[in-house]
């Protein structure tokens, strides 16, 4: 055949060729690999669609050489498809019981054995494979089974070839081809009539290039250059140019300058060194999320009934596969100009709303902010509160899921219809509940902005001025609250909280310690611990949604934050040492379970996650995660062994993970807090007491727990002796085995004191 373009059906093809070869430098065949399932669906979705019609698959290109008079094709671009076809050919001719007629297009014979026409130089495993599927003429699918389970089943099946990646992907093909045309009755005569083919392409023949590596990355360095973005915006041009007919030139234009020139612009400014490459990537990465928005407002029972998380859509659909659900109209595609065309006014400037969604992996709360913005320059471009008020609803609403941030979308759109010219301070202010979805918290705190603000315009700046800071990220409702005299609120009030709070909160910042002091200081106020699941938190100030809605959230929104307005009454602004304030506060007397975490900073340190356990009995667990199922200890037990013991540095330990007391008390020669793990108590240990009594020697333990008010103890020999009629008498106190006593007060010596309560000798006798 000389070089140039014919256009061949596949069976014209496989009749042209004696083998079609996939070179070595060939990848494996990657259309059936999992992570192509839409990629694959689309492609026969589009070949069952053509069995009514004819589909044209473009090119493919490839090598004609003759090996002892036979000529074969090397395939260089047309792997994925050709393998394809050639087993849905094959399907075909196997579930109409007619192999034979296969066999005379696609096979050939090697010294009486039938070998198929397509070859795999990748794998010897692959040609294997092929070769025993066209070979064997007793297979038979039933509807019950997946076909590559009846193959597998066969006993000239090598579990081994489930290793080879090209035959796993031609067995996931296989099974996909099963579910696409099982119905399909007339497959086998559509397909093998080739007077009229269906599925057509044209070949180009690469005489002129000698099969090297050098032709292979030519070749393939072509495609690489269609990137996702280029091979969408070539299928996107086609769309927009049914819909903008003598406008679509100027809007191409658009596209090769003035719209890549707003992501070029930004590639630049993030210092990247390929500018070419990551200004394609951000402009992919505009056009599949803006798109994906807008697909997932309107195919809700889609997304609900295929995908259960937003992650597992976007690994299965390029942006190809789903953009023309989403472009449906000359309206949709005029939105999309018109915002390209307002970000290029914007002096070529990526706004701060969009530079999250160009990111690798936007948050679904990106995601809602961008759809938000996006509603906002296309329908409200003239309320400058629009985005404002949705940004503080999305910031502060949960949106964990893909249901959530669906329902979030539709929400945003609906609120947005709803409008309909309308301002949206002027919509909400007399609204008790305006949106769907977000916090009915949040929707409260707006509806009174809303008012402050139409009341009086002074707010609108203060207010702003405390929507912006770094924690509150828009949720200042306990703020205005504080200014509230009687039915009103006072401008100047809540201007004097917001500073405080703002000073107070930079104060602490990522600080432990200042984070600490803040603790201790709200601590001396009262309990403002709010509930997090089982356990109470300090609270953190990690700025993560999920981490202020269960922490600062609560007390914001709870009756707990009587504490904090009580802080902030106690602080002077015109002090600029902060760290003296708070000390001077936490100097207050507190009787309860705080003033444990008041005088002892440790204690909060010790719970890493911020996170405490309060039980029965009194018992108080600080947790070193958030689950007893971590280390955990009890808040008076490991106060007792401080106060009696103290505990070593890590750095001076044996081991580093054992509490280990820095003294003892006679005649114990360890001390130790034994941390917990489980249900089982942490407790105080106190060993190494050798006592010898006659012949007789015991190794003694003594252990220490907290419930109900009291320390209750008892000693076990760690041997295993029995020990309960022994007399144990220590510096002539005669001891108790096992009983309760109280917690000593301060004393010269606190360890002599511990050993008295629980002698017989002591006031309190235990029994």
């Amino acid at each position: 055949m000389s070089s140039g373009n014919s256009r061949y059906s596949v069976i014209s093809l496989f009749k042209e060729y004696n083998e079609i070869k996939i070179p070595i430098i060939q990848r494996d065949y990657a259309q059936g690999r999992e992570s192509a399932k839409e990629i694959r669906k689309n492609f026969l979705n589009s070949t069952k669609n053509s069995l009514n019609k004819q589909l044209h698959l473009d090119f493919i290109y490839g090598s004609v050489k003759k090996y002892n008079g036979r000529e074969v094709l090397i395939l260089l671009d047309g792997q994925q498809r050709i393998t394809t076809l050639f087993l849905l050919y094959w399907y075909a001719a196997i579930r109409e019981g007619k192999i034979n007629e296969f066999q005379k297009l696609f096979c050939f014979r090697k010294e009486s054995i039938i070998k198929s026409k397509l070859r795999y130089e990748v794998r010897a495993s692959s040609e294997d494979f092929l070769d025993d599927i066209i070979s064997h003429t007793n297979i038979r699918f039933e509807n019950e089974i997946k076909p590559s389970e009846i193959i597998k089943d066969k006993n000239w099946f090598y579990l081994g070839w489930l290793h080879d990646p090209t035959i796993s992907g031609m067995l996931n093909m296989i099974d996909d081809i099963d579910k696409t045309f099982r119905d399909e009755a007339e497959l086998f005569n559509w397909l093998y009539n080739d007077d009229l083919p269906k599925i057509t392409f044209d070949f180009l023949e690469m005489n002129n290039f000698g099969l090297t590596d050098d032709l292979y990355i030519k070749m393939n360095s072509r495609g690489k250059l269609l990137t996702p973005y280029e091979n969408f915006k070539a299928k996107f041009e086609k769309l927009i140019k049914s819909y903008l007919n003598e406008e679509f030139i100027k809007i191409a234009e658009k596209f090769e300058k003035d719209y890549m020139d707003i992501f070029w612009e930004y590639a630049k400014k993030s210092q990247k060194q390929d500018i070419a490459k990551s200004t394609d990537g951000y402009m992919y990465r505009f056009f599949y999320n803006l798109t994906l928005n807008l697909y997932a407002v309107d195919n809700e029972t889609d997304l609900h009934n295929n995908y259960s998380k937003i992650d597992d859509f976007i690994q299965e659909n390029s942006l190809v596969s789903f953009f023309t659900k989403v472009y449906k109209s000359k309206e949709e595609i005029d939105n999309l100009i018109g915002f390209l065309d307002y970000l290029y006014s914007n002096n070529q400037n990526i706004p701060e709303q969009l530079k999250d969604i160009l990111r690798e992996n936007p948050t679904l709360w990106d995601r809602v902010r961008f759809y938000a913005y996006y509603l906002g320059i296309i329908e409200h471009k003239d309320d400058e509160h629009w985005y404002r008020v949705l940004k503080n609803l999305i910031n502060n609403t949960r949106i964990d899921s893909l249901e959530e941030y669906i329902n979030a979308l539709k929400a945003i759109k609906k609120l947005s219809d709803d409008l309909n010219g309308q301002k949206i301070l002027d919509h909400i202010k007399t609204k008790e509940k305006f949106i769907d979805f977000f916090s009915q918290n949040q929707q409260t705190e707006e509806m009174l902005k809303a008012y402050l603000i139409n009341e009086d315009s002074r707010w609108c700046r203060e207010i702003i001025e405390a929507e912006k800071h770094w924690y509150l990220d828009g949720k200042i409702g306990f703020l205005i609250e504080f200014s509230k005299n009687e039915d009103d609120y006072n401008l100047e009030k809540f201007k004097n909280y917001r500073d405080k709070f703002i000073k107070l909160w930079d104060f602490v910042g990522e600080n432990r310690d200042n984070q600490i002091l803040l603790y201790q200081a709200l601590l001396s106020k009262g309990d403002y611990l709010p509930e997090v699941g089982q356990n109470k938190t300090f609270c953190s100030f990690d700025t993560g949604i999920r981490a202020k809605s269960e922490s600062w959230h609560r007390v914001f929104e709870s009756d707990k934050k009587k504490h904090l307005k009580e802080l902030l009454d106690n602080l002077n602004l015109t002090n600029n040492n902060l760290e003296n304030e708070l000390s001077s506060i936490i100097k207050a007397k507190v009787s309860d379970w705080r003033k444990y975490f008041i005088e002892n900073p440790d204690y909060t340190e010790y719970c890493e996650k911020l996170q405490l356990r309060f039980d029965e009995g009194g018992k108080i667990y600080l947790l070193k995660k958030t689950q007893m199922n971590g280390r955990h200890v009890e808040l008076h037990s490991w106060h007792l062994f401080n106060k009696c013991f103290g505990l070593k540095p890590e750095s001076d330990r044996e081991v580093w993970w054992k509490l280990e007391g820095k003294k003892v008390c006679e005649p114990f020669n360890y001390a130790e807090y034994v941390e917990s793990t489980s249900n089982e108590e942490p407790y105080i240990s106190l060993s190494g007491f050798k006592y010898k009594l006659e012949s007789e020697e015991y190794d003694l333990e003594l252990r220490i727990i907290y419930e109900n008010g009291k320390f209750q103890f008892n000693f076990i020999d760690l041997n295993g002796k029995n020990i309960s009629s022994l007399n144990i008498r220590i510096n002539e106190h005669e001891i108790i085995k096992e009983g309760t006593f109280s917690m000593p007060q301060e004393d010269e010596n606190c360890c002599k004191l511990l050993i008295k309560q629980i002698s017989k000798k002591s006031k309190e006798k235990v029994g």
